[in-house]
């Protein structure tokens, strides 16, 4: 498996919001991008979901072009989605909006089972209306749900956010062993250094292009990027 994104450039009525971007995602490898509030991160991965069309570029999985495909047939292909802001159906069960994913690529009661062993505290909500979940509580469903689709890829944009520190732990944990089986990652995350635990590559972001680009180890090794194009770093 593996995502390709060359020379994307795509925005909103025609105003570019990211310029020139190109990224790599392979098996089992976790890509984090960071960048401050409005650098484009949120627009990269739904461009990948074809939820905005390019203006310039290529993005390709496994080989297959998928900047013309419609935006229903990209899960299809093991994509798996968890967008900012969760996106949950509030006046379905807990059950009912995991089971979307199902729907997806046909999965069973056997995969669904899999991934409750992962959120161990959704067993317990599963007839809870969505709507009624504390914010970590929706985010796990929301997680759960794409990983319904028994993705190969998986985008997730800021998935810790709400989250209290066991909850986030528990989440980052999830994302290490899901990247052992094989699943590629493109990480969007505002805790650098909860994604830092995690992350194989970081991306950073500024003004719509990627800044920098370098191993987890180079940039823990010399922090000055993180200082220079985020303004933050301890």
């Amino acid at each position: 498996m593996e995502l390709v994104v060359e020379n994307l450039t795509c925005g909103y009525g025609g105003a570019p919001v990211v310029r020139e971007i190109s990224l790599r995602v392979r098996s089992g490898q976790v890509v984090c991008l960071l960048g401050r509030n409005g650098a484009g991160k949120t627009t990269i991965l739904k461009a990948i979901m074809g939820l905005v069309r390019p203006l310039r570029g290529s993005i390709r999985f496994d080989g297959q072009e998928l900047t013309h495909l419609p935006a229903d047939r990209i899960p299809q292909l093991g994509i798996g989605y968890v967008p900012q802001g969760r996106r949950l159906f509030p006046g379905l069960t807990v059950e009912e909006n995991i089971r979307l994913g199902l729907l997806v690529r046909g999965g069973n009661d056997q995969l669904l089972e899999r991934v409750l062993t992962l959120f161990p505290a959704l067993k317990e909500r599963l007839r809870q209306r969505a709507g009624s979940l504390s914010g970590g509580e929706q985010q796990m469903v929301a997680i759960a749900r794409a990983l319904c689709v028994n993705p190969v890829l998986l985008l997730m944009d800021e998935p810790l956010e709400g989250l209290m520190p066991m909850l986030a732990g528990r989440v980052l944990e999830t994302l290490g062993s899901l990247a052992k089986e094989g699943i590629g990652i493109l990480l969007v995350e505002q805790r650098i250094e909860a994604a830092l635990q995690v992350a194989d590559a970081v991306l950073l972001l500024e003004g719509g292009r990627i800044a920098y680009e370098g191993t987890r180890r180079e940039i823990l090794e010399d922090p000055e990027p993180l200082r220079r194009h985020l303004g933050i770093w301890r």
